[in-house]
């Protein structure tokens, strides 16, 4: 036991970081453009698209701070089988599937924390322009501790001390969306298992994987032909915290956006993005079929404590739509 005390004291530093970044909702990591991407927080929201979805994104947070969290997801999602409406592009006509996956990871100090989720949706349509989308992801989360490159004094790492370095455990969660052309709601869970996980000994339980919880929500005010307006709020937490994220953001020719987001007790973040058509726009199809490359930045403004301690954090999201069949090109993401 003293051998295990003494160890803990020398990783204090890097470990009170990682407690206080898990301690607020953030074992999934975090992340200021989620609403870019909402199948992040929720599976059902794959398939809401009229075209096959790929994305990644990374974080840089806390810049300047030893040892801060550093987040990344790719992720890809289509719809099967989708019949959209004459009079609603985007908006489903009849029941159909879709599948997704995506893999992430976040590095905090020598702690380190990766996923990989298989995703399948079903959406049904309740109304001419109303649908409701269950979906569910099963995949592993895995847990690793750095030890080569942690630091215990000059005599070095005990010979008969053990550390956790690799865990694996199996993961679930579940989610509902509610969408139409100008309204989305949603809540999912992830983590539904509540795995065990050991921080520095294997045969002693230190922690847990604890549920996190998520409902969203948000609507598009059109300001003009070209000018759209989608005010949302995200609503995450766990059984033992919870964080409110407010956002804004501008929408001109569903081509270029910009927004503002609060975070309530930790940040404003500032993004702005645009997404570029790949291939030729077919005859009297504002987007056609084309394939459409985005980008988006985000800088975050830490309002917490830790302000006094780095420069802000940055974040960029990378977006690849490939059309499917020869649709065209529109979908609710250009409503949210």
């Amino acid at each position: 036991m003293f051998i295990y005390n003494k160890m803990l004291k020398r990783l204090l530093p890097l470990f009170l970081v990682f407690v206080i970044y898990t301690a607020k909702a953030q074992q999934q990591g975090q992340y200021s453009q989620y609403m870019l991407n909402y199948y992040m927080i929720n599976p059902a929201v794959a398939g809401t698209e009229d075209f096959i979805d790929f994305k990644s994104g990374y974080r840089m947070q806390w810049t300047g701070f030893n040892g801060a969290p550093r987040n990344y997801y790719l992720s890809g999602h289509t719809a099967l089988g989708k019949v959209n409406t004459r009079r609603m592009a985007g908006v489903a006509r009849t029941p159909h599937h879709a599948v997704g996956a995506i893999v992430s990871g976040q590095k905090v100090g020598l702690f380190s924390h990766n996923t990989a989720y298989f995703t399948y949706a079903y959406h049904l349509p309740l109304s001419r322009t109303g649908v409701l989308s269950i979906g569910a992801q099963a995949g592993v989360n895995q847990y690793a501790f750095d030890r080569n490159s942690a630091y215990f004094g000059e005599e070095g790492m005990p010979e008969t001390a053990v550390v956790a370095a690799n865990q694996i455990k199996f993961d679930m969660g579940i989610g509902a969306w509610f969408y139409t052309p100008k309204l989305f709601i949603g809540l999912s869970s992830v983590q539904l298992l509540k795995s065990k996980i050991s921080y520095l000994n294997p045969n002693e339980d230190n922690g847990y994987l604890d549920r996190h919880y998520y409902l969203t929500g948000g609507y598009k005010v059109k300001l003009s032909r070209f000018w759209a307006f989608i005010p949302s709020v995200l609503l995450k937490g766990t059984t033992t915290a919870y964080q409110v994220d407010v956002n804004g953001k501008l929408k001109f020719s569903n081509l270029y956006w910009f927004g503002a987001s609060y975070r309530h007790t930790d940040a404003v973040a500032l993004l702005a993005g645009f997404a570029v058509p790949l291939t030729k726009t077919r005859h009297n199809q504002r987007h056609g079929n084309n394939t459409m490359l985005e980008f988006s930045y985000c800088y975050d403004v830490t309002t917490s404590r830790l302000r006094s301690y780095s420069y802000g954090t940055h974040e960029i999201v990378v977006g690849l739509r490939l059309p499917t069949a020869g649709k065209k090109l529109a979908s609710p993401s250009d409503f949210w």
